[in-house]
């Protein structure tokens, strides 16, 4: 980044038609579009680890949150950690990488990033390393966050690899996973319709639940939106399980066992990883209508609603399709983690969705 803090704007000359432009700041790189941020990478130490924010359908829409970055009427003020999406874990090695409680949590603290177009969109590229409440760095971190937008519809892909530089503990705990945190109009008390792969409605029946995918649906200023987690087949411990709330949070989270069983104490969600080993995860973000599938294999987009409930072992074969196999590529099932997410307009005309693929 530039060492005095101005601004940078890099024009995507592919689609300068479209006004697209990419923009640099300490701490910040934006993606704009007509005036208006497509998605920002905030990756500054005011922030106590990098997400993305905000989550746009195409159409403009903001889905996520807008507190604290941008409080808008009626958003509540709670869980301040909540922002986009992002991803994080409750207990690694004795600290707290998802509640930021000054003096009591880990940080995850950015080195490197850059921002460019690729053939199918643009990307984020971030390096990190969680660092302890003092300081000590733990291990490193590298993200990718990919955005584009087909056929009208918006998708972002993120991908992370974890490599700990001394043996990594994840403690049993329902706060963790690749997160996203909604507006208001996703919560179940005005009015949001939760549900799952296997049919269960409500916050109450989903959460902790294994399973392929969670839905949120609601309606933002009178038109219909949806936002689709997924499960990745290669996934550790697929089908996730779910830390689906009734306020609009929701994370794929394999690191959970006992919490989401009520076992006070229990650790069967605990792993381990020697140093120097990896473990990953992806997550992405689609604006789909009536799809949902996996994109290169690792990303879920676009599969057909009614087609969700298909079994795991007719994704696992559409994925090896790709000219790859669950595990391959960052060692084996053990070391790798993911979750889809597709934003989807749920509307008749089928415009304006956000969609992402992730895993996590």
């Amino acid at each position: 980044m530039d060492n005095m803090g101005m601004l940078r704007r890099y024009f995507l000359m592919g689609l300068a038609g479209e006004g697209w432009r990419l923009e640099e700041r300490p701490g910040l790189l934006r993606l704009v579009r007509g005036g208006e941020t497509a998605a920002g990478f905030y990756t500054g130490t005011e922030w106590d680890k990098p997400f993305l924010y905000p989550l746009r359908a195409v159409d403009g829409t903001e889905l996520s949150r807008g507190w604290p970055l941008e409080k808008r009427l009626g958003d509540s003020e709670d869980h301040g950690w909540h922002r986009g999406m992002w991803w994080g874990h409750g207990i690694i090695n004795g600290e707290d990488y998802w509640r930021e409680k000054k003096g009591a949590s880990g940080f995850i603290r950015t080195s490197q990033v850059r921002g460019r177009k690729r053939a199918d969109g643009f990307e984020f590229r971030g390096v990190h390393r969680l660092e302890t409440r003092t300081g000590e760095s733990m291990a490193g971190l590298k993200t990718l966050w990919t955005l584009g937008d087909t056929n009208g519809e918006r998708w972002i892909d993120f991908s992370m690899t974890l490599r700990g530089q001394s043996a990594l503990r994840f403690g049993d705990s329902d706060d963790g996973g690749t997160g996203i945190r909604l507006r208001e109009e996703f919560r179940e008390d005005r009015g949001a319709k939760l549900t799952n792969a296997e049919g269960l409605r409500g916050a109450k029946e989903i959460w902790g639940k294994a399973s392929p995918w969670t839905h949120y649906e609601a309606e933002v200023n009178g038109k219909p939106y949806g936002v689709a987690m997924l499960s990745h087949p290669s996934n550790l411990r697929h089908p996730s399980g779910w830390h689906a709330r009734n306020y609009g949070l929701n994370s794929a989270n394999p690191f959970a066992a006992s919490s989401f069983a009520g076992e006070k104490g229990g650790e069967r969600g605990r792993m381990s990883w020697r140093p120097g080993r990896r473990c990953g995860c992806v997550t992405g973000l689609s604006s789909t209508r009536e799809r949902w599938t996996w994109r290169r294999g690792m990303t879920a987009l676009g599969r057909r609603r009614r087609d969700a409930e298909k079994s795991v072992s007719g994704w696992r074969d559409e994925f090896a399709g790709d000219g790859e196999r669950p595990g391959a590529g960052g060692g084996d099932r053990r070391e790798r983690t993911g979750t889809g997410i597709d934003f989807r307009d749920a509307s008749p005309a089928g415009r304006g969705s956000c969609r992402a693929g992730g895993r996590g």
